[in-house]
């Protein structure tokens, strides 16, 4: 795409940042990340697939962990989300 086609396009077609659509996107990218890992540990389960006793619960715990981390990376997002919208309601009340 030359630089020409980028300055013509409207800028009224790209989706603005809103706080639901930044936290819309990063709890799908957080999931897919998870999934990926997941993945990349299941693969390397199978590859290995006589794995020691040490290695295997290494695995086990590597995928607690993540597990751990997208459920208080949820919890933040929740958190944020709430004091957002409370910061909001104030705003809209202070206006009226």
């Amino acid at each position: 795409m030359s630089d020409e086609e980028v300055e013509s396009k409207p800028r009224a077609a790209n989706t603005p940042l809103t706080v639901d659509n930044f936290m819309a996107w990063k709890k799908a990218f957080d999931a897919e990340m998870f999934e990926l890992k997941k993945k990349e540990l299941l693969a390397n389960a199978e590859m290995n697939a006589r794995l020691s006793g040490k290695k295997f619960f290494q695995n086990i715990k590597n995928l607690k962990e993540v597990e751990v981390e997208l459920e208080e990376d949820e919890e933040e997002d929740d958190d944020f989300e709430e004091e957002e919208k409370e910061k909001h309601d104030t705003v809209g009340a202070l206006k009226n």
